[in-house]
Parts: structure tokens; sequence; C-alpha cells
């Protein structure tokens, strides 16, 4: 039982890096269901990702994806507000769209390819670091989720 916690706390981390916001607690609870993985632990680290930290979760997985892209970095606040502009207007449809996706397919590629490896280390991290809390509490009985 404390590896499907571990296990679904690493899923949450994972998921919540990623940049699919609105997605994340279903994504969550579908890759833990997938990997019977705890789905309460991974609902839970979800939030790992909340306004405090996109900002700087974004900001990460846009540097890394531009540096893996081999993409200028320089531009990363400009591309990172104008990816924050296109989602609040919640993806326009209509004649702009296209126009609109072109401009922003860049700094979205670089976001989605550095969000990748990020979440695979933090979800690395997230499991090492709940199995040693579970290691280290004494025997009790855990419920599944």
């Amino acid at each position: 039982m404390p590896a499907r916690l571990a296990l679904g706390a690493a899923v949450g981390v994972f998921v919540a890096v990623l940049p699919i916001p609105g997605l994340q607690l279903v994504s969550a609870i579908g890759l833990a269901w997938l990997i019977r993985a705890h789905r309460g632990a991974a609902i839970a680290a979800t939030f790992a990702a909340n306004p405090l930290t996109y900002p700087l979760i974004w900001l990460a997985s846009y540097l890394l994806g531009a540096i893996i892209l081999g993409m200028p970095v320089s531009e990363a606040a400009h591309d990172l507000e104008r990816l924050s502009g296109f989602m609040n207007q919640g993806w326009p449809l209509a004649d702009d769209a296209p126009r609109n996706f072109r401009h922003i397919l860049g700094p979205l590629t670089a976001l989605t390819i550095g969000s990748i490896p990020l979440a695979l280390t933090f979800a690395a991290l997230a499991y090492a670091a709940v199995s040693q809390l579970l290691k280290a509490q004494p025997a009790r009985v855990i419920t599944s989720a």
C-alpha cells in the first residue's frame, strides 16, 4: 500500500507540471487508475500546481523546452504572456483562431516539450519523498481509493 500511495503522489505531481490546466484532476485519476496507483494521493498531489506555482512551473518548462529546441530564451516573458493571453481568451474561435494559434505554436511547443522532463523529474522526487515519509511512519491501516 505505501508504494501505491507514493506512486499516486508521483502521478499527481507529474500531471500537475504538464500544461493542461482544467484537465489535471481527470488526467491524474485516469493515469492513477491505469497504473493502479492511489487515486486519492494522485488527486491531492495535483495541487502542487496552483496559482502560486504555475508561473514558476511554466517559466521553467518553457525555458527547458526552448533550450531543448534551440530557441532563443530571451523572448520567454513575451512568449509566456502571449500564451497566457491566448488561453485566457478561452482558445478563441472563428477567424482569429488560426492566426492566433500560429503565433503561439512555437511557445506552446517549447512549454510542452520542456514540461515532460520537468514533470518526470518532479514525479520521481515526489515518489522518493513520499516513500521515505511512509517508511518513517509507524505501520497503520490505510484505506485504498
